[in-house]
């Protein structure tokens, strides 16, 4: 949610390659947002930034870690009013899920040290336990489940909830922990970082005067 909506591609450009990071030279990994699929643009943005696999959701690997990068996709309906019957993410989450199932099967995720999950909308069995609303579509059931059954991620990072947080298992059902990040004004946006190590990940939730106000260690399984 890097946009409210993609109107054009300089907007786009400034908002997504122009955040911030405390003048510390950051390599950026994209996960698509819902907003980042309203606005007159939004079928545009894959001509503009789309990963090199020609897919919002991909996988990369860093040193001793595999990360997948998973598309949410919208927090409405198919058929809501607000898409004109112009979007169809049943079918795309189901590409998506067999493509996940097949990624939580490859060797290269199997052997990897540590599994990361980048999402953007939180997966959470139970958003009635934290929020009163829903957020995810039945849409996103078929990769929602293989999230869930997936006992080995050791981590997954998502935003949406316009929060900095860290959720432990015992506060979500999860079998691993979720990270959310961001804000919707400048005193409460906050950023998570993750430090690997040998013996575990180091979370903390960093505020916008860059004090940590979170923390929580995970030790290596």
């Amino acid at each position: 949610d890097l946009v409210n909506h993609v109107d054009d591609a300089k907007q786009a450009a400034e908002a997504i390659f122009g955040l911030p990071t405390g003048e510390v030279d950051l390599p950026r990994v994209f996960a698509r947002g819902n907003h980042e699929t309203r606005g007159a643009n939004a079928r545009n943005l894959s001509d503009w930034m789309l990963p090199a696999g020609g897919k919002w959701y991909y996988t990369f690997e860093s040193s001793n870690a595999f990360f997948v990068v998973l598309d949410s996709g919208e927090d409405k309906p198919d058929s809501h009013v607000e898409y004109a019957e112009l979007i169809n993410f049943s079918e795309y989450h189901q590409d998506q899920a067999i493509w996940l199932a097949n990624v939580f099967e490859s060797p290269e995720y199997q052997n990897a040290d540590y599994q990361i999950v980048l999402v953007h909308i939180p997966p959470f069995e139970d958003y009635s336990v934290i929020f009163p609303e829903d957020f995810l579509t039945d849409a996103f059931d078929p990769v929602l489940t293989l999230l869930h059954e997936q006992e080995d991620i050791d981590l997954v990072m998502s935003g949406h909830l316009h929060r900095g947080d860290i959720w432990l298992p015992q506060e979500t059902g999860l079998p691993y922990p979720v990270t959310t990040c961001g804000g919707p004004l400048g005193v409460d946006t906050a950023a998570v970082t993750a430090q690997l190590t040998d013996t575990g990940i180091q979370l903390d939730v960093i505020d916008i005067l860059g004090h940590t106000v979170e923390s929580a260690w995970l030790p290596a399984k």
